[in-house]
């Protein structure tokens, strides 16, 4: 269920779930009743979803250990109450797994409980639909319940409150999306009208994609897609919250047109040569015994579908790429990378092996942990570098066009990070705008990112001058923006 809701296609879930029955001493097949699941999720909730997933995963832990805990008499109850089973979910431990919770409530049951996955939809629906309450009160699943009952009549029992004429009606970031792309919009060719099949990517043109990415124009992808053409591998590089990782997964798709041709894997400290081209790995043997079985790692397992799909392009994301030991994790694929055409004998397998010219690489690179400078210059060759800084296109005011698209009257904060970084005047360490980047911005959690997340960044960059932490209070640095809305002091004219 839990991989039924995430919005990925069933050859991904499939292989997903066949890894970890790999894990098990004995032979695990998927059952049929799964099997039927993985044909359909229960809904799309975000790219959230899945960069949270040790999230959501911990959650459904901690649910099923509290369940086992439990004897048949205290089970009874939950197994027939729904809101007894919303009681006992809400005790299970975890502050930060709301959309896990609410997607169980609706798989368990579906009656009561809406297929809408995060907190901040519930409570827009209910505005909007709050004439349609007849008893209000602090509840959200029990209003959402009394609404659904008042427009059955109008809709019919099974409708969706995402189907577009409803989500019209409370969807208000869905209006200003709207207001926005028509007040910027120019002449482009119309896109196509029919559905995409699942996991395919609904053709964009550049300038709507970097517009949908809030970048400063098009010319920068247009650029990096030139880059890729020639070179096929690229590394987006600059401080975190930059939007790296997010700009090379949207591009990526946007490039390869089906999320069947992308792959994204992060180096780390540990990542192997083993992890990542080929290696052997323990499993049990057909008699029982432990042994040793040569697997293929993702980047082999890419360029073997990339050559079976010549025509199409195939897109390997390789985050954090400068935390891994480069040198231990590429091995001769340092070779490869510069000759696409050339064919090389692989330690283990000893198959011959090429990098077919319809995959491409891009990878990412956080400044803030290791500079450009140290990367040796075989790789530097290897690859096109491109900046995201926050004071340089395409990065520069980004945060700003995004709050006038979706949070208007917090415009202050734009202007109050842009002058953080300029007290710090660290560009490899400067503070990113994704930091800001969320549906549920508010003043109130405008102030928690700060505390929780700004500063505690700043104080690493300032390690024993804690004293210069004081110039960087939010209150004093928005007392400086000029962005802030003062007072109306002719509340009965035009201010004239």
């Amino acid at each position: 269920h839990f991989l039924a809701a995430t919005s990925v296609t069933k050859r991904t879930k499939r292989r997903n779930i066949e890894t970890v029955l790999g894990w098990s001493p004995d032979p695990v097949s998927i059952p049929p009743t799964l099997e039927v699941a993985l044909d359909q999720g229960v809904g799309g909730a975000g790219s959230g979803f899945n960069t949270y997933r040790y999230r959501l995963l911990r959650f459904l832990i901690e649910f099923t250990r509290v369940w086992k805990t439990m004897d048949s008499v205290d089970r009874a109850p939950i197994v027939t109450d729904p809101w007894k089973l919303r009681a006992f979910i809400e005790r299970v431990p975890g502050s930060s797994d709301g959309q896990q919770r609410n997607a169980l409530l609706h798989l368990l049951r579906p009656e009561t409980f809406e297929r809408v996955m995060t907190q901040n939809h519930k409570q827009q629906i209910v505005k909007a639909f709050e004439d349609r309450v007849s008893n209000p009160s602090d509840d959200l699943d029990r209003m959402l319940l009394q609404i659904r009952e008042a427009l059955s009549e109008e809709y019919g029992e099974k409708f969706s409150f995402y189907e577009d004429h409803l989500k019209e009606q409370w969807d208000g970031n869905n209006k200003k999306r709207k207001a926005a792309d028509a007040a910027t919009s120019v002449p482009e060719a119309p896109l196509p009208t029919e559905t995409p099949e699942e996991g395919e990517r609904a053709p964009l043109t550049l300038s709507r994609l970097a517009r949908e990415l809030h970048l400063t124009d098009a010319s920068h992808l247009e650029r990096i897609v030139n880059l890729l053409e020639r070179r096929r591998q690229v590394i987006f590089y600059g401080p975190p919250g930059t939007g790296k990782t997010y700009v090379a997964r949207e591009l990526a798709a946007h490039l390869a047109g089906h999320e069947d041709r992308v792959d994204l894997i992060q180096f780390h400290p540990s990542y192997a040569y083993e992890d990542f081209v080929e290696g052997y790995r323990p499993v049990t043997l057909d008699d029982g015994a432990a042994g040793f079985k040569l697997r293929e790692g993702p980047l082999k397992r890419i360029a073997r579908e990339a050559r079976q799909e010549p025509d199409e392009t195939f897109v390997l994301i390789i985050d954090e790429v400068n935390r891994g030991n480069l040198g231990k994790v590429l091995g001769e694929l340092y070779f490869l990378l510069e000759y696409r055409d050339a064919r090389i004998s692989l330690q283990y397998s000893a198959d011959d092996f090429l990098l077919p010219k319809n995959l491409w690489i891009i990878g990412t690179m956080n400044t803030a942990d290791r500079s450009i400078a140290r990367i040796d210059s075989a790789l530097r060759r290897r690859f096109h570098f491109v900046p995201f800084f926050p004071d340089e296109p395409p990065i520069k005011g980004l945060l700003a066009r995004w709050l006038a698209r979706h949070k208007p009257e917090l415009a202050w904060v734009a202007e109050v990070l842009d002058r953080a970084n300029e007290k710090l005047n660290r560009p490899h360490a400067a503070i990113g705008p994704s930091h800001f980047m969320h549906d549920y911005l508010d003043e109130e959690w405008v102030g928690l990112i700060w505390e929780h997340s700004v500063l505690p960044y700043i104080a690493e960059q300032y390690f024993g001058e804690e004293d210069r932490l004081e110039g960087f209070a939010l209150d004093r640095l928005r007392s400086q923006a000029t962005s802030v809305e003062e007072p109306d002091e002719h509340p009965d004219g035009d201010g004239d």
